[in-house]
């Protein structure tokens, strides 16, 4: 049975910012955010709001050269939960990178099991 979830992809780049754009973000020391991704740390991310399987939202964060999110501290974990909300206008579930290689199944998602849009870093 597939399941479907938004995503959140994860670009690793060099910026360096707390809050949301819309406008590449740029940091002498980090770089730049693509337009339409947001900066945490020297991290870009994007919410996508279209429903995937944990795999195909996986394939279409690499299409980004990125992956699905991974949350390294609770300050980011908060970040990114107030950009899945900016986006959305309501707390939404979302994969993120946790998977389980040897049981194929997915194990990364903010929320509970059910209907996960994306996340990309």
């Amino acid at each position: 049975m597939a399941v479907w979830h938004f995503y959140l992809c994860l670009l690793l780049t060099l910026s360096a910012s707390v809050e949301i754009h819309s406008q590449p973000v740029r940091n002498k020391s980090c770089g730049a955010c693509w337009t339409g991704w947001s900066a945490f740390g020297c991290r870009c991310f994007k919410f996508f709001s279209n429903s995937q399987t944990w795999i195909n939202a996986e394939k279409i964060c690499q299409d980004f050269d990125g992956h699905l999110a991974s949350i390294h501290s609770h300050v980011e974990y908060v970040f990114i939960q107030n950009l899945i909300r900016y986006t959305t206008n309501q707390a939404t579930k979302a994969w993120i990178g946790g998977h389980d290689a040897v049981h194929q199944m997915a194990t990364g998602m903010i929320g509970n099991v059910m209907n996960r849009r994306l996340l990309c870093v």
